[in-house]
């Protein structure tokens, strides 16, 4: 794994499919900006995708070329690597469920710049385990950029966080709570049919009296 990069780079890592709903558009635009403000920062693109050439056509127009660095599929087993190399964790999604990659990050130490939306917004804790910003705002998606690479003593904090919180977002726990949810929801349901039948044979009991 030889990307170029120096020692004193700070190193933001995406994972996932290169396509139209990773939002990476609005990711590269972002970094364009946090990079001319700090030049030892760099971005490093993990996955395959329709969205791949574009991109990096992107990136050769705006002369990026130097910090940015497209990796494509890598095996699984690769990956902490990768993460080990990192910073931080830079989802641009707005389309998450349940954000695999994001909680393999934060198992990994590394803070998360994203954007408050279902998904990453309910995995990662503001200014705790990252920084959340407003749906498409790209000032305030830059900006953080910029400070988690400047800030060095809260980004290990965060990083630090990140890695006691993430055991909490694993899909075995999470789905035995969402399953708890639908019991209690059931059972509700059923005691409040229940009340209804008792008062419906109640009132049809004194009717016939």
């Amino acid at each position: 794994m030889e990307l170029g990069f120096a020692t004193s780079d700070v190193v933001l890592l995406f994972v996932g499919r290169l396509g139209p709903e990773k939002n990476l558009d609005f990711l590269l635009r972002s970094f364009t900006g946090a990079v001319q403000a700090y030049d030892h920062l760099r971005l490093v693109l993990i996955g395959g995708g329709p969205e791949r050439e574009n991109l990096e056509d992107w990136v050769n127009r705006t002369g990026n070329q130097h910090a940015v660095r497209f990796v494509g599929p890598i095996a699984y087993d690769q990956m902490p690597r990768y993460m080990a190399m990192a910073d931080a964790f830079v989802p641009a999604s707005v389309t998450e469920v349940h954000p695999l990659t994001v909680i393999e990050a934060m198992a990994a130490g590394l803070p998360v710049v994203g954007i408050n939306s279902p998904g990453i917004g309910d995995t990662v804790k503001d200014g705790v385990t990252g920084f959340l910003v407003p749906q498409e705002d790209i000032a305030m998606y830059t900006a953080m950029m910029i400070r988690m690479a400047v800030d060095t003593s809260s980004r290990q904090r965060m990083g630090q966080q990140a890695r006691l919180e993430a055991p909490n977002y694993a899909i075995e726990r999470t789905c035995n709570m969402m399953l708890e949810r639908y019991e209690r929801v059931i059972h509700g349901s059923v005691g409040r049919k229940q009340t209804l039948r008792v008062r419906v044979d109640r009132f049809i009991e004194l009717f016939r009296k």
